[in-house]
């Protein structure tokens, strides 16, 4: 489900990377995930703009399920063989030190890439 959930945000958000990437840190932050879309677009002011659309893409199955399916195919080639999955992938590039540090502290991982560097966030 929470897999489905970031597919749909990434296909809805794709040409705002910052947002993205900021929206997707909050909501890999909460534990609670049946309110993590919800919360973080609120917090992030994004709720009137995108969550009925991520909500949207989220309900359709046909839709969702493509992505999942897309996604995990773009994820296995560019992933070694002895890669885990799940795999954070940045910009098409695997890094197994950040694939590493990314279990600990993925914002920072995030954040490496970003500029300028949100406030709040990096």
């Amino acid at each position: 489900m929470k897999n489905k959930w970031q597919a749909c945000s990434i296909h809805v958000l794709p040409s705002k990377q910052q947002i993205l990437a900021n929206y997707l840190v909050c909501y890999m932050s909460f534990t609670n995930i049946s309110h993590s879309g919800y919360q973080c677009t609120r917090n992030m002011g994004l709720y009137d703009d995108y969550y009925g659309k991520i909500k949207k893409c989220f309900m359709n199955r046909e839709l969702s399920d493509s992505l999942m399916i897309q996604y995990s195919n773009r994820t296995q080639s560019v992933l070694p063989r002895s890669a885990q999955i799940p795999a954070v992938i940045i910009n098409g590039v695997y890094n197994e030190n950040e694939q590493e540090e990314a279990k600990y502290d993925i914002g920072n991982v995030i954040c490496k890439y970003l500029h300028p560097k949100p406030a709040g966030i990096c």
